[in-house]
């Protein structure tokens, strides 16, 4: 990954009700390739949930782009399983959705700070294990 911009930020509280759930959806609106970039552009959407899923308490939407500098082998496979299926190759996915990710969660935590919504990330299962 090479570079990125976050084009557009809304956040609003919907309601006082306490935050019980996160609900992150990454969507890729647009990827285009062109010589060795592949250029990425991404809706980002942060769900704070009520005390049922059906009921939003808030969100946090960010509208972004990320540009990443491949090889050409990896840049006509992105093209080629873009325009066939609309998805990436796993590999190239995992990056760019763990780019997106932490771009949007770290950028986001002070967005909706003010809102009293806690930041837009899920923090990783810890667990341990004995001793051998």
């Amino acid at each position: 990954i090479t570079g990125g911009k976050i084009a557009y930020v809304e956040a609003r509280k919907e309601s006082e009700d306490p935050a019980q759930g996160l609900n992150i959806n990454i969507g890729l609106d647009e990827i285009n390739c062109e010589g060795r970039n592949v250029d990425i552009k991404y809706t980002y959407v942060a769900s704070y949930l009520g005390d049922t899923e059906s009921k939003r308490v808030g969100y946090l939407k960010i509208n972004g782009s990320i540009t990443a500098e491949e090889d050409a082998k990896t840049v006509k496979e992105v093209s080629e399983k873009w325009k066939a299926e609309k998805i990436l190759p796993p590999k190239f996915a995992e990056l760019v959705l763990t780019t997106i990710n932490y771009t949007c969660g770290s950028n986001g935590t002070l967005v909706v700070r003010p809102l009293n919504l806690s930041p837009p990330m899920i923090p990783p299962k810890i667990e341990l294990t004995a001793k051998q």
